[in-house]
């Protein structure tokens, strides 16, 4: 299941296969974050105008780690937050930590135009 907050979605970790790793079409950016963090919040509000910028390019989706431990396991995710870049189920960049919307627009902008 997944909950829509404008262009970026709420990603439950039991559709993560079939929305990320099985998808053919696209790029999909996948934020890890924590709700109990008020830092990931704010970080939140930055994926979310990125979101809204790349709507046409890009799926963004956010995963509370806290509710998916099963999935941070298996990625083997150690700290949090942390973006993905995918493509066809691939990663194409890993993002941990917080980025200024201004770099995170960059790095997407040149993955998208390289590819």
């Amino acid at each position: 299941m997944t909950i829509k907050r404008n262009c970026y979605q709420i990603l439950l970790e039991d559709r993560f296969n079939d929305v990320i790793i099985s998808s053919e079409k696209g790029y999909h950016l996948v934020a890890f974050n924590n709700e109990e963090y008020a830092l990931n919040k704010v970080y939140d509000d930055i994926l979310e105008e990125v979101a809204n910028q790349f709507k046409e390019d890009m799926k963004c989706h956010r995963v509370d780690s806290s509710a998916s431990k099963n999935l941070v396991s298996e990625l083997g995710i150690n700290s949090i937050p942390i973006v993905y870049i995918y493509k066809r189920g691939k990663v194409l960049k890993t993002l941990v930590g917080i980025y200024s919307k201004v770099y995170l627009t960059k790095t997407i902008a040149k993955i998208i135009k390289s590819r």
